[in-house]
């Protein structure tokens, strides 16, 4: 990750990780290539905030390995499963889907 450019299917890319405080002011910020994972740098910008009770995040950032560690941390994961997970997400419950 010496460089923030990665080739993705769009061309040339970076992507913006940002973690911010129950205020929305971002306090971590780290550029990645387009072409990084995520949940591959979601540890380190995570890290560098003192830990917090509830960390929401996108569907992207959704791994076990990642929430094993926030629950070590003491930290409840609210991350979106992808709809590919075969989970039922809290939205369709409510509805009364299934």
């Amino acid at each position: 990750m010496a460089h923030g450019i990665g080739r993705t299917k769009g061309g040339r890319n970076t992507k913006l990780h940002a973690v911010c405080d129950a205020k929305g002011r971002p306090v971590v910020l780290l550029l990645t290539p387009g072409n990084v994972h995520d949940c591959k740098v979601a540890q380190r910008c995570i890290e560098a905030t003192p830990p917090s009770s509830e960390l929401v995040a996108d569907k992207g950032y959704d791994s076990q390995a990642l929430r094993a560690w926030l629950d070590e941390r003491g930290t409840q994961a609210v991350i979106a499963r992808p709809a590919r997970s075969g989970a039922i997400g809290q939205d369709r419950l409510l509805q009364g889907g299934v």
